[in-house]
C-alpha cells in the first residue's frame, strides 16, 4: 500500500483526531476482582502469642502429606470438609455437573453461548456467537484446569497460560443444578480475562508459591485445599520434634506442645482471628503489609477492614460470616466466648453433623424457660429449632446460592436483605468495621472502592484529602505514597502521580506495580524516555510481566524505535497467548508504520479471534479498508462498533470521512457534530466542519 496516495489532510485526520494510529493501551492496572496491597507498613507488630515457637517467618511449611502421618483420621476427615476441598483438579471421578443435558447457556449481556463438554478426559468450556442467521461467527475453547469451590453450593472453573491463572466464565451451582455466568459475570462478561489474585488463592487454597508482583501467576505445582497449616501455622518444629521423639523412643510427657499452635489454646480474640482470615468479609479491606498472617498473631496487625456506612448488618456476602456474627448481640454480649467453633468444628464437615447439635449450642445460654412465650405460635420448648427462625437461609450477593445468616436476631426483614444486593448507584461513605482503625488506612480504603466498586472521582478526591492530611505526620508511610500517586494517576494528575511513586520507590526500589503505574503515568504526560526506564526496571522485577511488555512496546513505537518495539509486543505474546491488546499493537505499529496490511490484518484478526468484541482492532481494519476506498465495508464495521459503544468518537468521525469522500457533506457534518458532542474540544473536528462550510 502506497501511503502518498492517500490525501494528507485526511490521514493526519485520522492519524491525529481519532486517534487511530497508535493504540496506547495501559491495559487495566487492576481487574474487577482487585489486586491486595503487598507494601510494608514499615513496622510490623509483634503482638502475636509468644508461647507457640512456630508464629515466626523462620519457620518452614511442610505440607499436609506430613500432617497425614501422624493425624490421618482428623486429615482424611478435614479433607472432605469445604475447606478442605476448595481448591483442586477436575477428573471424571468428581463430576457433580450435568455436561450432557443442560450443558449451554446463553448470556443475553454479551451475546455469547456458552457450551460446557466433557470428552472423556479434559473439560472444555466453548464459547460461540451466532449471527441473525444461526451461524457460528466466532468460537473460542479453553480447557479447565482447576476446579475451586467444593462444589457444596457451586464449583467455578480456573485456565492456566504460562501458570497464569485466568477465572472461567461459567459456575455450576449445586443447589439449583444449573449452569450460569460466573459469580459477577452477569453484570460484567469478562470472558477468559478475569485474573485469579493472591487474595483469591489466599482463601480458597494454601500457599501456592505466588510469584510476587507478577498479579495472577504461580508456582507450576499447585496444592489441592485449604491446608492444614493456615490454621495451625507452619510445621517444621512440629514434624522434627515427633521425629526426634520417635528416633529416641521417649514418650511425649509434656502436657501442650508449643512447635505447633493449637488455636484451642490461643486467647478469643486470635482464635476468631483464624477463622475471620477468610470469612470476615467487609466492603473493602486493606492490607498493610505482605508477610502472610500466621496464626496466633493479630489479624488487625495485617488487614484493616471498611465497611459502607450504616450498612454493617445488611451485606450478606458469602464469606461474610465474620461480618455478620459479630453485628449480633449474642456476640457481643458473650465477652468473647462465642467463637466460631462455639458451633463448628474445622476438621468435620458441617452436614455431617445433626441439627440438634447447633440448637443445643443455643440453649448453652438460653434456657428455654427464660424465653418470651408471648409471641403466639413460638416454639422456645427445648425441642424447637432455634437456627429455622434465628438464623435463616437467605441469598448472597452470588446467584443461586443460599446461606445460613450468621446475624443472630430475633426477626428477619427480608426486604433488607433484598435492598442489600441492589447495585450502589449512590454515592457512599466508608467507615472502619473496628473502631481504633488508623485513619490512613481510610484514604486507602477509598481508592480501592473506586478501582474495585464504583469509579466515581469523589472517592478519589476523599482518598486525596485524608492520605495528604496524614502523611505530614509520616511522609515515609509506604501504602500512603503508593495509593497517592494511583488516586492522581486515575484522576489524570500525573505530575504529582509520579511525584507520590517516586517518593514511595526511593524508600521501596523493589515493587513492580510501583514502577508499572510509575510507567503507565510518564507515558501518559509524554516523557518516553523516563516511562521506557520505569518498564525496563518493572520487568527486571518480574521478568514475565506482560502488560509492561507490551506498554514498552508502545514506547518504543511512539519514538521510532520499530524493531523494539516489535521484540517487546512479540513478547507480551510469547507470555500470554492470547493478549489481544499487544496484538492489534503489533498490527497497528505494521500499519502505521511499516506498511505491511498483510502482517496488520495477521495481528487484527487474532487479537479479534480472541476477543471479538475489542474495538480498535475492528477500528483498524475498517482504517485499512477506507485506505483502499473500500467505504461500504467499512461503513458497515464502523457502524457495529458504534452499536457497541456509542460513545466511541473516532467511528464517528470515520465515518465523516467516508462522507466527504462521497460528497455527502450534510452527513459528513452531521457525524462532525457528534464527535464534538462527545468530546467538545476536539480542535480538528471543528477545523473540518469550516473547511466543509
Amino acid at each position: 500500500m502506497d501511503k502518498k496516495i492517500y490525501p494528507i489532510r485526511i490521514k493526519t485526520c485520522l492519524a491525529e483526531i481519532f486517534s487511530f494510529s497508535l493504540v496506547i493501551l495501559v491495559v487495566s492496572l487492576l481487574n474487577s476482582c482487585k489486586k491486595e496491597s503487598s507494601r510494608s507498613i514499615g513496622n510490623t507488630s509483634e503482638t502475636h502469642d509468644q508461647k507457640f515457637k512456630n508464629i515466626s517467618y523462620d519457620v518452614q511449611y511442610v505440607g499436609d502429606d506430613e500432617c497425614f502421618a501422624c493425624h490421618s483420621g482428623i486429615h482424611d476427615s478435614y479433607k472432605k470438609n469445604g475447606m478442605g476441598m476448595s481448591f483442586y483438579k477436575p477428573s471424571e471421578e468428581n463430576i457433580i455437573e450435568d455436561y450432557y443435558k443442560r450443558n449451554t447457556i446463553y448470556d443475553t449481556l454479551s451475546g455469547f453461548f456458552y457450551k460446557m463438554h466433557f470428552d472423556g478426559e479434559n473439560f472444555y468450556q466453548i464459547e460461540f456467537r451466532k449471527d441473525p442467521a444461526g451461524n457460528t461467527v466466532h468460537e473460542l475453547t479453553r480447557k479447565a484446569d482447576y476446579i475451586i469451590g467444593s462444589g457444596r453450593k457451586n464449583r467455578s472453573y480456573i485456565f492456566s497460560e504460562n501458570n497464569f491463572l485466568f477465572m472461567m466464565p461459567v459456575t455450576w451451582y449445586s443447589e439449583k443444578q444449573k449452569w450460569d455466568m460466573s459469580p459477577g459475570y452477569r453484570k460484567e462478561n469478562l470472558r477468559f480475562s478475569r485474573t485469579i489474585l493472591k487474595e483469591c488463592m489466599h482463601c480458597h487454597n494454601s500457599y501456592a508459591g505466588y510469584v510476587e508482583y507478577s498479579e495472577n501467576r504461580y508456582g507450576k505445582e499447585l496444592p489441592t485445599g485449604i491446608g492444614c497449616e493456615r490454621c495451625h501455622g507452619p510445621g517444621e518444629l512440629h514434624v522434627r520434634k515427633q521425629l526426634e521423639i520417635a528416633a529416641s523412643e521417649n514418650i511425649f510427657n509434656e502436657e501442650r506442645d508449643f512447635t505447633i499452635v493449637n488455636p484451642e489454646h490461643l486467647d478469643s480474640e486470635r482464635q476468631i482471628d483464624i477463622c475471620m482470615q477468610c470469612h470476615l468479609q467487609a466492603d473493602v479491606h486493606v492490607f498493610k503489609q505482605s508477610q502472610d498472617f500466621i496464626p496466633g498473631m493479630k489479624l488487625r496487625d495485617f488487614k484493616e477492614f471498611f465497611i459502607i456506612e450504616n450498612s454493617e448488618s445488611r451485606k450478606f456476602k458469602i464469606a461474610g460470616h465474620g461480618t455478620r456474627l459479630i453485628a449480633s448481640e449474642c456476640y457481643k454480649k458473650s465477652g468473647g466466648k462465642l467463637l466460631c467453633t462455639t458451633c463448628h468444628d474445622p476438621h468435620t464437615s458441617v452436614n455431617k453433623i445433626p441439627r440438634d447439635f447447633f440448637n443445643s449450642r443455643c440453649m448453652d445460654c438460653h434456657q428455654p424457660s427464660a424465653l418470651s412465650i408471648s409471641r403466639e405460635g413460638v416454639d422456645h420448648s427445648e425441642k424447637s429449632d432455634c437456627i429455622s427462625c434465628h438464623m435463616k437461609k437467605n441469598k448472597v450477593e452470588i446467584p443461586h446460592v443460599n446461606m445460613t445468616d450468621h446475624w443472630i436476631r430475633k426477626s428477619f426483614d427480608n426486604t433488607d436483605e433484598d435492598s442489600a444486593h441492589k447495585d450502589t448507584a449512590s454515592l457512599v461513605s466508608l467507615k472502619p468495621l473496628f473502631e481504633n482503625s488508623d485513619e490512613i488506612y481510610l484514604g486507602i480504603a477509598y481508592v480501592k472502592y473506586f478501582e474495585e466498586k464504583h469509579g466515581h472521582q469523589k472517592y478519589l478526591n476523599d482518598a486525596i484529602k485524608i492520605l495528604e492530611k496524614e502523611i505530614v505526620n509520616r511522609p515515609e508511610h509506604q501504602l500512603a505514597l503508593y495509593y497517592l500517586g494511583r488516586a492522581y494517576y486515575f484522576l489524570g494528575n500525573y505530575r504529582d502521580s509520579e511525584k507520590y511513586l517516586r517518593n514511595y520507590i526511593n524508600i521501596s526500589d523493589h515493587d513492580a506495580d510501583a514502577w508499572y503505574v510509575l510507567g503507565s503515568a510518564l507515558e501518559k504526560s509524554g516523557n518516553m524516555s523516563s516511562a521506557l526506564e520505569a518498564y525496563t526496571r518493572c520487568i527486571q522485577i518480574v521478568p514475565e510481566h506482560y502488560k509492561a511488555y507490551n506498554n514498552l512496546g508502545n514506547v518504543y513505537s511512539s519514538t521510532g524505535n520499530i524493531l523494539k518495539a516489535i521484540e517487546s509486543y512479540r513478547k507480551s505474546i510469547e507470555i500470554i497467548g492470547f493478549y489481544s491488546a499487544a496484538m492489534n499493537n503489533l498490527g497497528d505499529l505494521y500499519l502505521y508504520q511499516m506498511n505491511d496490511t498483510a502482517a496488520a490484518m495477521k495481528y487484527f484478526r487474532m487479537a479479534l479471534q480472541y476477543d471479538p468484541d475489542f474495538i480498535m482492532p475492528s477500528f483498524n481494519i475498517a482504517n485499512m479498508l477506507i485506505m483502499n476506498n473500500y467505504f461500504t465495508e467499512a461503513e458497515k464495521i464502523l457502524r457495529e462498533i458504534i452499536s457497541r459503544d456509542r460513545l466511541f468518537a473516532p467511528a464517528y468521525g470515520n465515518l465523516a470521512l467516508i462522507e466527504i469522500k462521497r460528497n455527502n457533506k450534510a452527513e459528513a457534518v452531521k457525524y462532525l457534530n457528534r464527535v464534538l458532542e462527545i468530546n467538545p474540544d476536539d480542535i480538528q473536528a471543528r477545523e473540518l466542519l469550516k473547511q466543509i462550510r
